[in-house]
């Protein structure tokens, strides 16, 4: 089983009541996440740069550094599963789907899109609600916040 899947399963169903076991110091130190009597081990390089940034942030916030690091990971994973499912959606794209998809987040608009692809606007609108509609979204503009990180570049005019 992969990494993030072990750290997928500890987290479910509920992230929040994932038990972790770790303190902040300048060397190596075990992160150990425990969940219905799993446990995924971690092991981090806690040096002192990173140290002192989560003390920095947890005064900030009023929190502790290990509350910090606890939701920093739970972001990062939140993140990763996010990218896991938007690629998940991506697979179910048709080819003209995807080419809308990927021009849309490139900036274009529909009559731009028609136009490069050689189809009516009305084909271009259907593809982007296909496609917002597999990527459970409303807007293009989530749409492209939601894959603003992928590289459309091959789909660009030369």
């Amino acid at each position: 089983m992969s990494f993030w899947k072990k750290i997928q399963r500890a987290f479910q169903p509920d992230p929040r009541q994932a038990r972790f076991h770790f303190e902040l110091r300048p060397d190596r130190e075990p992160l150990q996440v425990e969940m219905a009597g799993e446990a995924v081990k971690l092991n981090l390089d806690f040096n002192r740069e990173l140290v002192h940034t989560l003390q920095t942030l947890a005064e900030e916030d009023q929190s502790t550094p290990e509350e910090v690091a606890f939701n920093l990971l739970l972001y990062g994973l939140d993140k990763r599963l996010e990218t896991e499912g938007y690629q998940t959606s991506w697979k179910t794209l048709t080819p003209r789907e995807r080419e809308a998809t990927a021009l849309t987040c490139l900036g274009m608009t529909n009559p731009q899109i028609a136009d490069q692809l050689g189809i009516s606007l009305e084909t271009v609108r259907d593809h982007v609600r296909n496609a917002l509609s597999k990527f459970g979204l409303r807007r293009k503009s989530e749409l492209r916040e939601a894959l603003r990180d992928w590289d459309f570049s091959l789909w660009q005019d030369p």
